[in-house]
């Protein structure tokens, strides 16, 4: 995300959603929340709408109940 890059910062990052599926940590929370927030400012396309979605999908998960 920070070269510029959607659609490969997106692929790393659904890597690492895939990677941390088990783990709990507050610093990864916080990498994953600045991800989001990079892709975010790329707009709409398909694959930041897709890993923006998934990213907020894993951190709800996260989230005790």
């Amino acid at each position: 995300m920070r070269a510029g890059d959607a659609d490969a910062g997106c692929a790393t990052g659904e890597e690492v959603l895939a990677m941390v599926r088990d783990v709990r940590s507050a610093r990864l929370d916080e990498h994953l929340h600045s991800m989001l927030v990079g892709a975010r400012r790329f707009g709409g396309a398909r694959a930041v709408r897709s890993f923006v979605e998934h990213g907020e999908d894993v951190l709800r998960e996260w989230v005790p109940a």
